[in-house]
């Protein structure tokens, strides 16, 4: 089974403001960071959802890792998300399908692109026309769209930790294929959330039913 990690980060020193969210189960994960779940925000981080509706000053940054398909975090604040980063492993091949359903409504995609004899060279071909239309470079540049590097600030951050997230959060990191897997677990070193894993409401309940066993 891959590793699906969700949930809600809030320092520790700002818990007692944690009930504002209507949380399901609050975990503390270390000396700084606890992580809670609610009932709206299990699996992904989607409006409406009991965190930006609290509308609090108390920031929270959601965090999700599906470990064999990619990972994302919004920070929100006072019911408004001031930074919003999201990096799908599987974004190429999603985008080679959809051109090639584009272009042939009638062929098989994934038997054209990636099982038949000649897969390689349509695949090839196929990667051409895609950046052609738009350029690598500038699909990785899209990634960055809603980031704020500024908004870590809210978690009391220092500037050494800011600068090391300012050499992760760059195009070239991510245009880095043999690394891509490794990014997500820089970033939570980075913050001190190495705890974030294996971390979601679903695994807390198979935990508390294996106490009650």
């Amino acid at each position: 089974m891959s590793e699906f990690t969700s949930g809600n980060l809030i320092l520790n020193r700002n818990l007692e403001a944690v009930e504002a969210f209507r949380p399901t189960k609050v975990k503390t994960l270390n000396d700084e960071w606890s992580v809670f779940f609610t009932s709206r925000t299990e699996n992904r981080f989607e409006e409406p959802n009991e965190v930006l509706d609290a509308k609090s000053d108390v920031p929270v940054m959601r965090f999700d890792n599906a470990e064999d398909h990619g990972w994302e975090f919004a920070i929100v604040k006072s019911g408004k998300v001031l930074s919003r980063f999201g990096f799908l492993y599987e974004q190429e091949t999603m985008d080679l399908v959809e051109l090639v359903e584009r272009l042939d409504p009638d062929a098989d995609p994934f038997e054209d692109l990636f099982m038949n004899e000649e897969s390689d060279q349509y695949r090839a071909e196929m990667l051409e026309k895609l950046y052609a239309e738009k350029s690598k470079q500038a699909r990785l540049e899209e990634l960055f769209a809603d980031f704020d590097l500024n908004a870590f600030a809210e978690f009391g951050i220092s500037a050494e930790q800011s600068a090391e997230l300012e050499r992760l959060f760059r195009p070239e990191t991510f245009a880095e294929e043999d690394s891509v897997f490794e990014h997500v677990e820089r970033f939570k070193k980075i913050l001190g959330i190495e705890e974030m894993s294996w971390v979601s409401s679903r695994y807390e309940d198979l935990d508390d039913e294996d106490q009650v066993r």
